[in-house]
């Protein structure tokens, strides 16, 4: 009897255990995705998975966003655009990765 109500208690001490861990999980998820919309490869090293994912597009991102600051508009408005939209597009793919990081 006293078997029972052990194996029993530790079911639903498990059971319990992973509801919380899948929360965690979400949670981890969820978070990534936000940070993950302000500084692309942010979202990778908040969720701790995926850490060279997360350096590789922030690297990216850091490396447009120099051009964008040190160059002239004017100088060449073509690759300054192609910067922009390479931006944007690295933002939205790596937010995109970072739930099945």
């Amino acid at each position: 009897m006293l078997n029972d109500d052990n194996q029993q208690f530790r079911r639903e001490m498990n059971m319990e255990i992973m509801s919380l861990q899948r929360q965690l999980d979400s949670f981890k998820t969820r978070t990534g995705v936000i940070a993950n919309l302000f500084v692309p490869g942010l979202g990778y090293l908040v969720k701790g998975k995926g850490l060279i994912k997360g350096i590789v597009s922030f690297i990216l991102y850091a490396l447009l966003w120099y051009y964008l600051v040190f160059t002239s508009f004017y100088s060449n408005e073509f690759l300054y655009m192609i910067a922009i939209l390479v931006i944007i597009v690295l933002i939205i793919v790596s937010t995109a990765m970072v739930p099945g990081a």
